[in-house]
């Protein structure tokens, strides 16, 4: 009888510690879906608005540890801007080459909006959001057209959004979408994650991989929708620490 009461006590205890844990986990798998790869990114960034019209820039992101750099480049033609992230956004700054000017992005600059689109600089910053927000509530959904979990996650940090409701599904914990509210509690815009093939080029060979391929942002104060498709992974590319200097952005 002694046995059953402990061993009763342990499995109540070991619920109870996953249904704590849940939360954490599920914002560990975002961090893990949204997670790029050393090397360097290949991808295309779009915004659609309103009337149906479309921009393109190509997007080259090179990765090293938690140091990010991005070139945005209209198609066929040299970067207009760059942006560089310092240890996972800690450090922002944007350099327009069109003028030949640097913008360190502080505070609440983080939250504006990268080239007119839907991304925000601290959205396209390699952010951790195990970090820097933590689980509120877990709401589950079982239903012939949903199985999946919503997340209130509570920012810990600031720059930051009120709170983000993470929408991922039961069965593998990948993340849907996120709605984004801001501090007087209005939902602004929501990202939404999209999964298919993505080229992998490693050890001169190439081949391709099921991976989060593109997100997809509404924006709805302005009804913009802009997409960061992911194109092509080289893993073959090992960027240079000097990428990541000021000095470096200048070139063109």
């Amino acid at each position: 009888m002694k046995l059953l009461i402990i061993l009763f006590a342990i499995i109540n205890f070991s619920l109870f510690a996953d249904e704590k844990l849940a939360g954490q986990e599920i914002i560990e798998r975002l961090d893990r879906t949204l997670a790029l790869r050393d090397g360097l990114t290949r991808a295309r960034l779009s915004i659609k608005k309103g009337n149906h019209e479309t921009h393109f820039w190509k997007v080259n992101i090179f990765k090293e540890a938690d140091d990010v750099l991005y070139t945005f480049e209209i198609t066929h033609r040299k970067p207009v801007a760059k942006l560089l992230s310092i240890k996972r956004g800690q450090k922002l700054i944007y350099y327009n080459v069109l003028s030949g000017k640097f913008y360190g992005i502080e505070q609440l600059e983080k939250l504006e909006r990268v080239l007119n689109t839907s991304f925000s600089y601290l959205d396209l910053s390699y952010l951790s959001y195990e970090a820097n927000y933590s689980a509120a509530e877990v709401n589950r959904e079982f239903s012939e057209t949903s199985n999946s979990s919503i997340l209130k996650m509570i920012p810990l940090s600031s720059p930051s959004y009120k709170y983000l409701e993470l929408k991922a599904d039961n069965a593998s914990y990948s993340p849907i979408k996120i709605d984004f509210t801001t501090k007087e509690g209005l939902l602004i815009k929501t990202l939404k994650f999209k999964y298919g093939k993505v080229k992998l080029r490693e050890n001169n060979s190439s081949s391709e991989i099921s991976s989060l391929n593109k997100l997809e942002m509404t924006d709805n104060a302005t009804g913009f929708v802009s997409t960061l498709e992911f194109l092509e992974i080289d893993k073959d590319i090992k960027p240079d620490k000097i990428l990541y200097e000021m000095k470096t952005m200048y070139e063109k």
